[in-house]
């Protein structure tokens, strides 16, 4: 029955009986009383009406807004979805690609040890068959300098014999001068003797062919002692030539050797030079690849956050889309049931997210319903709670019981 009903004058008033006039225009009255009631009151009821047609076109027009809204949020989650997409996939790309280059330096870095270590091994090659030629040159040096000492020394006697003989040979030619000039003095004297003379005589002619013999003998021999002295001077000549010779080619020799171990020992400095500074550009090269893909991975870890946060928002989007369209339908199936509660229902914005989204995606989706399941009940029942306090004072209760219990069966087993 409604109120419009229980307000009419059948239900409020009996019939009136028929008879006076009094009571029949009192009962008028009445009934146009009643009946100003009644329309003040179904005017009241079209005010209220009015009211809520306006408040669920607010509604209508908050839902709308809030779908527009949640679809630009959905669309520009999306675009950045999309595009945090695109820069994983490019950061993956470069990751990979350092990761190739740093394996590629790798090997790069393990070819030139491995170079370093067969040049070192050759440097040491080279190096004790340079120190092999230096022992053998300085051997050979060694026995020049000890031949060519002896031939110094075998000289020096040569020389001094032969200054010797020279001396000698000097003194004798100056006797034999003395001589012959002493005989040219006798043969002059025999000869101005033998012309102030007329005779000869035999024994004067004798002795003067001997004398002229003598004097030949002498000249010959004086001859011969010039030509030794001249053959020994060519021959000292030679010796003290042939001496600076070998003690030139000698000393040409060490110069060459000392001039081959320094040129030795500077390759050998500027290959451990270059293969050591090679080395460490390799190792500044590698160092600096790894810090990049260790910035890499920590940039592309937090692009794999922010992407899991934007596909939270985006559910929680989805989520709050779905809520609206759903109560826009039940304000369009009840209508004037719409109430100030559903409208701050509407206006709420902050969802509880499913616990199932924070676990690994090798669950099962069995294990993800059943999480969901159990987290909706107890939400639901947190609800509850916040909702009924006679409800929270008994799960305190009920907690405090079973705390006491547990005590008391701790105490019995001690």
């Amino acid at each position: 029955m409604t109120q419009l009903e229980a307000n009419s004058p059948s239900a409020s008033h009996p019939a009136p009986r028929e008879g006076t006039p009094l009571e029949l225009s009192k009962h008028i009255e009445d009934l146009e009383c009643d009946l100003d009631v009644a329309l003040g009151e179904i005017e009241q009821k079209e005010k209220d009406l009015e009211n809520k047609q306006i408040r669920i076109d607010i509604l209508e027009n908050k839902l709308k807004q809030t779908q527009i809204d949640m679809a630009r949020e959905q669309k520009k989650s999306e675009e950045l979805l999309d595009e945090k997409d695109a820069l994983i996939m490019r950061l993956q790309s470069e990751k990979e690609q350092m990761k190739a280059e740093a394996c590629k330096l790798q090997l790069q870095w393990n070819e030139e040890k491995a170079r370093q270590a067969k040049g070192s091994e050759q440097a040491e090659q080279e190096a004790g068959e340079v120190q092999r030629q230096l022992k053998q040159i300085v051997a050979e040096n060694e026995e020049l300098k000890k031949k060519a000492l002896e031939g110094e020394e075998r000289w020096r006697r040569e020389e001094a014999r032969l200054q010797k003989t020279v001396a000698d040979q000097t003194a004798k030619m100056r006797e034999l001068t003395n001589e012959v000039e002493k005989s040219q003095k006798q043969v002059e004297s025999y000869y101005l003797r033998m012309e102030t003379r007329d005779e000869h005589p035999p024994e004067m002619e004798e002795k003067v062919a001997a004398i002229e013999r003598e004097l030949l003998k002498v000249h010959q021999e004086a001859d011969r002692l010039k030509s030794e002295n001249e053959l020994l001077r060519e021959a000292k000549a030679q010796a003290e030539g042939e001496h600076a010779r070998v003690v030139q080619a000698l000393e040409a020799k060490v110069a060459e050797a000392e001039t081959r171990v320094k040129a030795c020992e500077q390759e050998a400095q500027q290959k451990n030079a270059n293969q050591s500074s090679g080395v460490q550009m390799l190792q500044r090269q590698l160092e600096t690849l790894q810090q990049t893909v260790l910035k890499k991975q920590l940039l592309l870890d937090a692009m794999k956050s922010e992407k899991n946060s934007l596909e939270y928002r985006l559910a929680d989007a989805l989520r709050d889309k779905a809520r609206v369209e759903s109560l826009h339908s039940a304000s369009a199936s009840h209508g004037a049931g719409w109430s100030d509660t559903e409208l701050g229902l509407v206006d709420e914005k902050v969802h509880r997210r499913p616990i199932s989204r924070l676990l690994p995606d090798f669950v099962p989706e069995s294990v993800l319903s059943g999480v969901d399941s159990v987290d909706e009940v107890y939400t639901g029942f947190v609800q509850l709670m916040e909702k009924s306090p006679s409800l929270r004072v008994l799960v305190c209760v009920y907690l405090v019981c079973l705390h006491v219990g547990f005590l008391i069966l701790f105490f019995r087993r001690k």
